[in-house]
């Protein structure tokens, strides 16, 4: 028996070693540095990051999002060039899975339908912003408008969606810059359509450009049920000595149950860490309307003094030299349903 064994064992190496001297074998055989080895290994090594990529989306608690496009199609890999899985209407609810994956200028979204196909999309199908009041049956969705190029007259729109049968109620349309976000004040006092915690809502759409005059516009919407309305438009932008800004102060309801009107409505980004304190505007005395309904925007104006070089002129204090210098201050009473102008300060 030890003897057969030891014959098989000296036959292999025989074999091996007859193979290893054979030329044409050999060089059919891809070496360790040849591109066919190398490209090899990198679909391998590529497979098994994708594969891990997709098991660690898969295990993530996911979101919800809207389509927003006519059509929306769901892709087998972050790639418009692969294999189309499914197509999704518009206004439909899919499931998101962990953060955007860049790719080629475009974001891309690992994702499951309706139909439990899973795949990927392009974030430009998808709705920045939604909500849903099944009470009042109906969702609120924004995106931005198909064909639409925010360098030209972009426009993204916010509507108001029947869930009964997918129909537009509604649509308010806002202006578009090449950066826009959408997000939610909570807080607030002002009277509006509650959401899920029972706390009033303020939808803030913000959209915003680098280039000359560098410009942000902050949006505040409400929604009163029946109707979608822009309680106030505030802005900041300004090119080499000029500036032109309007702070909208919006009231909230802290923690402590005290009612402050607060810069842009925003606790963490308007405070003064210097001084621990919010950026707040005093409470107005004699103005007839409860803090808790109102609303402040403040307006300011200013050219500064240039030199030869176009630069700012410094007092001795460090301030600047101010040319010419505008400002106003603007108080609106809110009703739960209609906005009223009730004075302007000039300053």
């Amino acid at each position: 028996m030890k003897t057969k064994s030891l014959k098989l064992i000296l036959v292999s190496i025989a074999c091996i070693f007859l193979s290893c001297n054979n030329d044409e074998s050999w060089k059919s055989y891809p070496l360790a540095d040849s591109s066919y080895y190398k490209d090899s290994v990198r679909k391998l090594n590529e497979a098994v990051k994708f594969n891990k990529d997709i098991r660690y989306r898969k295990s993530l608690h996911p979101t919800e999002k809207f389509t927003f496009s006519e059509s929306v199609d769901i892709f087998k890999s972050s790639d418009s060039t692969s294999d189309v899985i499914d197509i999704v209407p518009c206004y439909t609810k899919i499931l998101v899975y962990g953060d955007p994956i860049y790719k080629d200028n475009d974001l891309w979204y690992y994702v499951k339908d309706n139909n439990n196909h899973l795949g990927y999309v392009n974030s430009k199908g998808l709705a920045m912003y939604h909500s849903q009041n099944t009470q009042l049956g109906y969702f609120l969705v924004m995106g931005i408008k198909e064909d639409s190029h925010f360098e030209e007259e972009g426009i993204a729109v916010i509507q108001r969606i029947s869930l009964k049968n997918n129909q537009i109620l509604e649509s308010l349309y806002l202006s578009l810059m090449a950066n826009r976000n959408v997000k939610e004040i909570s807080s607030s006092s002002l009277r509006t359509i509650k959401n899920k915690f029972n706390e009033n809502t303020i939808i803030v759409y913000t959209t915003s450009m680098e280039s000359c005059p560098g410009t942000t516009v902050d949006c505040f919407i409400i929604d009163t049920g029946t109707k979608l309305q822009i309680l106030a438009q505030g802005i900041g932008e300004g090119e080499g000595s000029w500036n032109n800004s309007a702070t909208v102060y919006i009231p909230l309801k802290l923690d402590n149950g005290k009612v402050m009107l607060v810069a842009n409505g925003e606790i963490d980004r308007n405070s003064d860490t210097r001084l621990g304190t919010l950026r707040v505007y005093p409470s107005p005395k004699d103005i007839g309307v409860p803090i808790e309904n109102l609303i402040v925007i403040d307006k300011s104006e200013e050219e500064k003094e240039v030199d030869e070089d176009g630069n700012p002129i410094s007092n001795k204090d460090g301030s600047y030299k101010v040319s010419s210098s505008e400002r106003s201050t603007e108080f609106y009473n809110w009703n739960g349903k209609t906005l009223t102008k009730l004075k302007t300060l000039k300053n």
